[in-house]
């Protein structure tokens, strides 16, 4: 037959180019080709990784020295009230959180095309097992690998890791490919050290040194914790409390948290006629204290332990979940007199603790 002809039939029994190409991959295919698949789906997640944390961490450290040198350059509009502000409850999960949410989208982008050359099947074919499974370990990492101090929005943030990783697989197309490539990786870890290192000594310079103090206010225990109950004496306590009393374990974490409380009865019939005496944790208020150790709206403790008496030796111990809002908890050693009133019987002391964990620690503990 003529050569036209003889091309043409010939293409059409080689059918559609997918089809063909479909046909020569399954022929070349063998069992190691999913090994391969599967340590290349690791080497890419992990090079992604690293440059997508490196650049995003670089981008976002440099915003914040962007933001600071704004805070203060306002400081003499409102006043320094506005850089005395503690930032750590939002920034401390709002950062994790997003430099976890560009990762976990360019390890989406970047996975499905290598890993469909090195297991010889179309992208189609990949695309749903990687959907599954990277979503699943998406999961776990957004819910219980990385822990801060989160607040609901970055915790939600954080949790949604697999709609990141579904939205860079699906639509690839958002976010120029040049992102997180490894010279706009170096492009931004050298602009932060330049940029970071022009603004230290920018700022170092202007910095001065004045004279001063902070005028402290007087405080009233008995009135600011009367709702515990009133104190039986702030001068001679029946009980004063040993100096090295604290709390057991770190100063941060998801909690339980155990308090413990130990001190010297005054003498030998002090805490005669007194009943039901415990070891109290009242939650303080809300953000740093400036004032009380107690939130003034609280109207029950959050946890109490009976205290041991052994001669003029008393202790206590108290576990209880630590709430994910406070950071100061007020300890409170009570007793009822004959009355049936409830006294404090010792001198207002208080525990440091602040909550930290992963995701679904923060939901547990929302739920408590």
């Amino acid at each position: 037959m003529p050569q036209e002809a003889a091309q043409r039939q010939a293409l059409e029994r080689l059918g559609a180019p997918e089809r063909l190409a479909r046909d020569l991959a399954a022929a070349h295919r063998q069992p190691r080709h999913l090994l391969e698949a599967a340590g290349t789906a690791v080497a890419v997640t992990l090079g992604t990784t690293f440059r997508s944390v490196v650049g995003a961490g670089a981008l976002i450290v440099l915003s914040t020295l962007i933001f600071g040198l704004a805070l203060a350059a306002v400081r003499k509009v409102v006043g320094p009230q506005l850089l005395a502000m503690d930032w750590s409850p939002l920034l401390d999960g709002l950062l994790p959180a997003a430099v976890a949410a560009i990762t976990a989208y360019a390890i989406g982008r970047a996975v499905v095309q290598p890993v469909s050359l090195a297991a010889r099947r179309a992208p189609q074919q990949v695309r749903p097992v990687a959907l599954l499974v990277g979503s699943v370990v998406m999961a776990l990492i957004g819910l219980t690998a990385i822990e801060a101090r989160w607040t609901p929005p970055t915790a939600l943030l954080m949790a949604a890791l697999p709609a990141w990783f579904v939205l860079g697989i699906l639509r690839p197309d958002l976010v120029p490919r040049w992102f997180p490539g490894s010279q706009w990786t170096a492009t931004a870890v050298l602009g932060l050290l330049v940029v970071g290192l022009a603004m230290t000594l920018a700022l170092g310079a202007t910095v001065s040194t004045s004279g001063g103090g902070v005028e402290s206010v007087a405080h009233d225990p008995e009135k600011e914790y009367a709702h515990i109950g009133p104190f039986v004496s702030l001068e001679h306590s029946p009980i004063a409390l040993d100096l090295d009393g604290s709390s057991a374990g770190s100063f941060e974490g998801p909690g339980p948290v155990t308090f413990q409380r130990s001190g010297t009865i005054s003498s030998s019939t002090a805490l005669d006629g007194w009943t039901e005496l415990r070891l109290e944790v009242w939650q303080g208020p809300p953000g740093e204290p400036n004032g009380p150790m107690i939130d003034q709206t609280a109207t029950k403790p959050l946890a109490t332990a009976p205290l041991v008496v052994d001669g003029r030796h008393v202790s206590g111990e108290v576990t209880f979940g630590p709430l994910i809002d406070r950071t100061v908890y007020y300890l409170a050693l009570t007793g009822r007199d004959s009355a049936g009133e409830r006294w404090q019987l010792a001198w207002p002391s208080a525990e440091l603790r602040h909550w930290r964990g992963t995701p679904l620690q923060l939901v547990l503990a929302l739920l408590r």
